[in-house]
């Protein structure tokens, strides 16, 4: 549902009204009876569904080798890769996506003091959704004339996160992977997490 476009929000395998109202606006947008469950038909036609959209963006799960985190990449989208001082950047050639993994692992880090600090840097993010867990966070909005997402957490003291700025053109294509890039996002890989061909 996240590839269809329909859901928005985390993917954590819990049917609750979220679900059931994605499901719905699947099956008005396709002239389906809108009952809130999948029949046979329907749960085939979204598989095909996601699956295309996977294929059309080169979704792909990657390690970070400088993080050690696990995420879902856009590849197709972001096939330049670099490292950087804190983790490693993918982009498009002319920079309209960005993926950035970052790993923080200072004496005393905590997860609030780098939610804040992602909250205010750079100076021109405008918050559209900042969340915040005891063991993860969400900040997502406008960053210049790009939109932005932000998902980190934090274990044994360090917090390692993925940064995706996209041109606002993007949104299209790239709204539903930010959705499906931040439920799948792992800080390591002995992190468990529903995999990416969940049905959500």
């Amino acid at each position: 549902l996240a590839w269809s476009g329909d859901y928005n929000g985390l993917v954590n395998g819990e049917l609750n009204d979220k679900t059931t109202a994605a499901i719905k606006t699947f099956q008005r947008d396709r002239k389906f009876k809108e009952t809130g469950l999948l029949n046979t038909q329907e749960r085939a036609l979204l598989a095909a569904t996601a699956k295309a959209k996977q294929a059309q963006v080169g979704w792909s799960m990657v390690e970070d080798p400088v993080t050690g985190a696990n995420l879902g990449l856009p590849t197709k989208q972001v096939p330049n890769k670099t490292q950087t001082r804190n983790g490693t950047r993918w982009s498009s050639a002319q920079g309209q996506v960005q993926v950035e993994t970052f790993r923080i692992r200072e004496p005393g880090t905590t997860l609030a003091a780098v939610y804040d600090q992602q909250k205010k840097e750079p100076s021109t993010r405008r918050l559209e959704v900042n969340l915040l867990r005891p063991d993860f966070f969400i900040v997502s909005g406008i960053q210049n004339l790009k939109r932005f997402y932000v998902r980190a957490e934090i274990k044994d003291g360090e917090v390692r996160g993925m940064t995706v700025l996209y041109d606002q053109a993007m949104e299209p294509i790239m709204d539903p992977v930010v959705v499906v890039m931040s439920s799948t996002f792992m800080p390591d890989r002995k992190s468990t997490r529903l995999n990416s061909s969940h049905p959500s």
